[in-house]
């Protein structure tokens, strides 16, 4: 009787280990959900800090001439009337 008994509580021991281990609702698939949910969260803060870069640029060139004129100066190369542009090149002997 106590043999049946050790045999039904370690078959039992098996089941619930299995169950605790390797199910859709286990512990290792819960690790690598809970893994998976960290590097979305990274990923989620990078991408709004870059966001929020953007909008604050955005903001100061709605708001402020000087920023709009400064991008253009950079990034289009304009300049003002009256003003001479040099250009510098660089020669390596």
């Amino acid at each position: 009787m106590k043999k049946i008994l050790v045999i039904v509580l370690l078959l039992l021991l098996a089941v619930l280990q299995y169950q605790l281990w390797f199910t859709d609702n286990g512990l290792l698939k819960t690790m690598k959900l809970q893994k998976l949910v960290r590097s979305k969260q990274q990923l989620n803060a990078e991408l709004k800090a870059k966001n929020d870069t953007l909008t604050n640029e955005i903001n100061n060139l709605r708001e402020g001439t000087g920023t709009a004129e400064n991008a253009a100066r950079h990034d289009l190369g304009m300049i003002k009337k009256g003003e001479t542009f040099y250009r510098i090149i660089n020669t390596k002997p």
